[in-house]
């Protein structure tokens, strides 16, 4: 019988166990180099965007900062609130509560970097404040234009579906929520005081399924 020609001659020496073929190594080679450039690219891109949005904040804090002084005053910030408002002028509370709020290095004024929080503010406020103007005119019943603590509270009593806050959820929530602190709740604070509300709430609801996961744990 003849015999059977040697694989080694038709394929060549074997490779060591593990090994890859050259050009597949070269192929994922190539693939990780693509990969690495289109990440680069798409981190250019984003630097990008982000520079321009930047660069275009800037010339609105620039367009407001009259006196070049590096800070808007509480003129300046009226009249930026004015232009996102379609030309309405924010109330005297409003502004002071934007200021109060946006100011995070407490000098009364709004710098470069406090600016897009300030109107994103503006405009969350906003969004909201027809409902909140509703609030006041139902639960206003001193006629101050705010809601005072009791006033407050009965308020959040309403929003608890008729079971009764105590005294301490309302004072907790008006020092949550009270910026201007004047003891009352005007119309953008009551916004915060709605969402400090529902911030109780939620905690109080985790902290009863702590204590019934505990017990069944016990039992």
């Amino acid at each position: 019988r003849a015999a059977r020609p040697c694989l080694c001659a038709a394929t060549g020496a074997p490779r060591p166990r593990g090994a890859m073929p050259v050009g597949n190594i070269a192929a994922i080679t190539a693939l990780r180099r693509r990969d690495r450039a289109q990440a680069g690219a798409a981190r250019r891109v984003q630097q990008d965007k982000e520079l321009q949005h930047a660069k275009r904040w800037t010339a609105v804090f620039r367009s407001y900062d009259t006196n070049h002084t590096g800070r808007l005053e509480q003129g300046q910030v009226r009249e930026l609130l004015k232009a996102v408002n379609e030309g309405k002028d924010p109330s005297d509370d409003e502004l002071a509560f934007i200021l109060k709020f946006s100011d995070g290095n407490s000098n009364e004024t709004i710098d470069r970097s406090e600016i897009e929080h300030a109107v994103a503010t503006w405009r969350t406020y906003l969004a909201h404040k027809e409902k909140m103007e509703k609030v006041v005119a139902e639960f206003d019943k001193s006629g101050t234009g705010k809601l005072e603590f009791e006033e407050l509270r009965a308020y959040l009593t309403n929003l608890n579906e008729g079971t009764e806050v105590t005294t301490d959820e309302a004072q907790w929530v008006m020092d949550k929520a009270d910026a201007l602190g004047d003891g009352a709740c005007c119309l953008p604070e009551l916004l915060m005081a709605t969402s400090a509300w529902y911030t109780c709430v939620e905690e109080k609801e985790e902290k009863a399924k702590e204590t019934k996961s505990s017990a069944c744990t016990l039992l």
